[in-house]
């Protein structure tokens, strides 16, 4: 198995092992401190976002969209439309998966299947991400 889908995997598997952090008595936070925002000065994000921050940026630098954009999309659809156990499946990496799908499916996993709670306004990778795969996700042409 190619090491960048094994660190994807590692990766994935951090996000997992915050999942049962102790929540602070006052809550986790759910935006960052900047202007224009209600300060969420005495709390702290749930400790899943840095490592998924990671993981972001892993996936960005790491791995390439190299298929049409159609192609791709229809892959997705087909993975995600099966209702698969998305854990087991991206664990096996079968071959039937192209470089394009991969990272999907690690975030539908860390997302749907371990229900991790991010907050996209609290990871600084999100908009590169979006911006790479979001026309993938929701399948605008």
């Amino acid at each position: 198995m190619n090491q960048k889908y094994i660190t994807l995997l590692k990766l994935m598997d951090d996000v997992i092992a915050t999942k049962d952090a102790i929540k602070p008595a006052e809550g986790w936070a759910w935006q960052k401190n900047h202007p224009g925002l209600q300060p969420d000065a005495f709390r702290i994000p749930h400790p899943c976002h840095a490592v998924f921050d990671i993981l972001l940026a892993y996936i960005d630098t790491e791995f390439a969209l190299t298929k049409p954009f159609a192609e791709s999309r229809k892959e997705f659809v087909s993975f995600v439309g099966l209702g698969y156990d998305y854990d087991t499946t991206v664990r096996a990496v079968p071959s039937t998966i192209s470089e394009n799908i991969f990272p999907l499916l690690c975030i539908k996993c860390i997302l749907v299947q371990h229900r991790m709670p991010i907050e996209p306004i609290l990871l600084d990778n999100f908009d590169n991400f979006h911006k790479k795969y979001g026309r993938l996700i929701i399948g605008d042409n």
